[in-house]
């Protein structure tokens, strides 16, 4: 009998440290989906952006605790979306405007910014927008490229956007 209620003292003390844990991790998620929802839609606009009315990270909660986190977009029409539903473009879209948020968030001086390549598929005039937005935030602007590995030598540097 008194190991039965050594154990279970035992057993309940952690379950109180475990949610502990858990109340103290969904605060910091909550908070950081809070920072980022504040900011993402602004970045959006002021880059140029005009296909979705809304953006913001959608909390799904079950039986008071955090169960999953969405993004969700409203489009101009009001039709809400879910980040899997959109083409490949906006989901570049969401990802750059969540890579700038995050800078601006936790490393805001920070110099350097870094994107892929496959930023070019947007048209010129958008690419060119984008590009003045991030030489706004960061002095600094790397874009990766893949290069066939037929054509890969030494690392090279090269200053400007062509």
């Amino acid at each position: 009998m008194r190991t039965t209620q050594i154990r279970s003292g035992w057993g309940y003390d952690l379950r109180l440290k475990i949610e502990g844990l858990k109340d103290g991790w969904e605060h910091e998620v909550f908070g950081a989906v809070d920072l980022f929802n504040k900011n993402i839609n602004a970045i959006y606009k002021d880059m140029g952006f005009t296909t979705f009315r809304d953006i913001k990270i959608a909390k799904e909660i079950t039986r008071g605790r955090l169960t999953s986190l969405d993004v969700i977009v409203e489009r101009g029409n009001g039709k809400k979306q879910s980040l899997s539903s959109l083409n490949d473009t906006e989901r570049l879209t969401i990802r750059l405007i969540f890579q700038i948020a995050a800078k601006e968030i936790y490393i805001p001086d920070f110099p350097l910014f870094v994107i892929d390549d496959n930023m070019r598929t947007y048209d010129l005039e958008q690419y060119d927008s984008i590009t003045r937005y991030l030489e706004e935030i960061a002095d600094y602007v790397l874009t990766s490229q893949l290069v066939p590995r037929s054509e890969q030598g030494d690392l090279s540097i090269e200053y400007g956007f062509n």
